[in-house]
């Protein structure tokens, strides 16, 4: 101990020099999380503050001129975490308020609702209510970063060089305080306490002969296999915390490949053609939900040769870990850009500047899910409606588990059925609901849905669908509005049915038994025979027997009580289902996954 107390004595540039480094890498940290929270909280949030008032009293001329210009001001990477965030707070809020207006039978004001929210939030990113004064700052992963307020605009201070020396007469309000002191020791402290003990061990192995287990191997020659910072290879693109830094990828056999990460500005659905150096990987950037990243030729052996679980690490700038996990690789024509869909969670791998098999439109593409360390609880269960505002409504009606099929080994198709209601005046299409499901502590591979365009004010049955393992288990469906609301319901998969068959019972109709009654001047009653066959014991009946007029819905309830809840194998069950419709000449029935069309005399 005295012998190291006695080289830290004697002046080691190397140890000043890392030191160094380390605090402007900490004090440019800290600028670039301060100049965050500067915009959400005087720009962002003073903006949503004025549009709150103006939305409770509309005599402010002007104001939306200001709001604007105030919004402006906010970067548009920045705007887009901030309105995500805000977004799934309104929509907290604005639930929670319907339901305390439900149970006091007084109506909610979203407008009186939106207008608590931002002060709450402005009070949270000052940090009034927390134990060390510390203030919110959302991030891009839906998570939150605290931190000590700024006092001043920090967007004022150089780069790299600290807080600006303050005149006589505001001396307060740059100086650092003690609590900031204590935020920023452990920041700083730590990274140069292992400096210095790595290079002290280092020497004492020089001076000793004896090896130490800190002394760096020696460099190998392995292609991307130091991750190099963003910023060497930006190519003038800004660089924050939350764009991805590297990317890891497993082998089964050897050392892991990482490759540095570059950010490539572009446009999806635009050309994209990036120059990437050997051992590096361009970053579609703006890719946050559905990562897109463009591999050099020379990892076409190893994305052809990927299989379904292998892992993926891509380590953001801000030192977060996110974990991926391939689920099927494949050739793509040049103009399917439909593998850079943000509507998953997931990670696309394209290799770039080589044709796959000598076709120069056809490219190696590499798809994976994502594998969170932890996933949020659901608020409803399957059944409940619930509702996604100024857009529709949902209600899960049916969830089916097909039996294996083309599906990899170990992986089945689950359908799950929502019955949707369009409350807008504008038609409904797959961009303007977001799916997801999640099970097995990861999210599922999504599949095309069906019938999933809804006219205005309409309602459908739609059908989601997904890969899923065999063994089925709890899962949660989440739906997410283009304005960041989301949802999120609890409900069960069922184990795969092995040789089964897909449906629970055969449906069979007889059109010419098929038989009207007059309900009104313009309205009648029709009555569905329907005869039910089990196809296995103890089959469950789902209750999704509808009617569809064009894209309209109404549902077929049974003449004589309720239904049975399950059906044995071999056992037939005839019932005769009803629903009033309009004067109409043709329509649709659906029963199960089954549907037939029905033109009247």
């Amino acid at each position: 101990m005295a012998n190291f107390l006695a080289r830290l004595k004697k002046p080691n540039t190397r140890i000043n020099e890392e030191a160094g480094n380390i605090a402007v890498a900490q004090d440019e940290l800290k600028r670039v999380l301060d100049v965050k929270w500067w915009r959400w909280r005087h720009l962002y949030l003073r903006a949503r503050q004025l549009q709150a008032a103006k939305q409770r009293s509309d005599d402010s001329p002007g104001a939306q001129a200001t709001i604007d210009g105030i919004m402006a001001q906010v970067s548009d990477e920045d705007r887009a975490t901030f309105e995500l965030y805000y977004q799934s707070k309104l929509n907290a809020a604005i639930q929670t308020a319907n339901t305390l207006s439900g149970q006091r039978g007084i109506p909610a004001d979203p407008d009186e609702i939106e207008a608590e929210l931002a002060e709450q939030l402005i009070r949270a990113a000052e940090g009034r209510d927390h134990a060390q004064g510390l203030g919110i700052v959302p991030s891009a992963d839906g998570d939150e970063y605290e931190i000590m307020p700024p006092e001043i605009d920090p967007r004022t201070l150089a780069p790299g060089r600290g807080r600006r020396s303050s005149s006589k007469g505001d001396s307060a309000a740059g100086a650092m305080t003690p609590a900031r002191w204590g935020s920023l020791a452990a920041l700083v402290v730590l990274p140069v306490l292992w400096f210095i003990w790595s290079i002290a061990g280092a020497t004492a192995s020089a001076e000793t002969g004896v090896a130490s287990d800190l002394t760096p191997a020696p460099e190998t020659a392995i292609p991307g296999a130091t991750p190099t910072p963003l910023t060497d290879y930006s190519s003038g693109e800004d660089v924050t915390v939350f764009y991805p830094a590297s990317l890891e990828i497993e082998r089964p056999d050897s050392s892991p490949i990482v490759y540095r990460v570059l950010a490539s500005a572009s446009e999806l659905g635009g050309t994209w053609k990036p120059e990437i150096p050997e051992g590096s990987a361009a970053w579609l950037n703006g890719t946050y939900i559905n990562h897109v990243f463009c591999l050099p030729p020379s990892s076409m052996a190893l994305i052809s040769t990927m299989q379904r679980g292998d892992a993926i690490t891509m380590r953001p700038a801000s030192g977060a870990i996110r974990q991926y996990e391939i689920v099927a690789t494949s050739t793509v024509g040049r103009q399917q850009t439909e593998v850079m869909d943000q509507r998953r969670a997931g990670l696309t791998l394209i290799v770039c500047g080589s044709a796959a098999s000598g076709n120069a439109n056809e490219r190696m593409v590499a798809e994976a899910v994502f594998r969170p360390e932890a996933l949020a609880a659901a608020a409803f269960s399957r059944g409940d409606q619930v509702v996604l505002s100024n857009l529709a409504r949902l209600q899960i009606k049916t969830v089916r588990t097909m039996p294996p099929g083309d599906d990899p080994a170990g992986y089945v198709t689950v359908e799950i059925d929502a019955e949707l209601q369009n409350t807008t005046s504008a038609a409904l299409d797959e961009r303007d609901i977001i799916d997801q499901l999640e099970i097995d502590g990861g999210v599922a591979e999504r599949l095309a849905p069906r019938n999933t365009a809804v006219e205005a004010a309409a309602q459908r049955l739609v059908t989601y669908r997904y890969r899923v393992p065999a063994h089925g288990g709890s899962a949660t469906w989440q739906a997410t509005s283009s304005t960041g609301e989301t949802v999120r319901i609890g409900l069960a998969v069922a184990a795969a049915p092995e040789g089964k068959p897909r449906e629970p019972f055969s449906a069979t109709i007889n059109q010419a038994a098929i038989r009207l009654q007059k309900d009104g001047s313009t309205t009648m009653i029709v009555i569905v025979p329907v005869t039910l066959q089990g196809t296995r014991d103890g089959a469950e009946i789902p209750d999704n027997f509808s009617l569809w007029i064009g894209e309209r819905s109404i549902a077929l309830s049974p003449q004589d009580g309720a239904l049975p809840t399950t059906i044995d194998q071999g056992q037939t069950l005839t019932i005769e289902l009803a629903a009033q419709i309009p004067d109409v000449a043709q329509f649709e029935i659906q029963i199960g996954g089954q549907r037939w069309r029905v033109t009247l005399p």
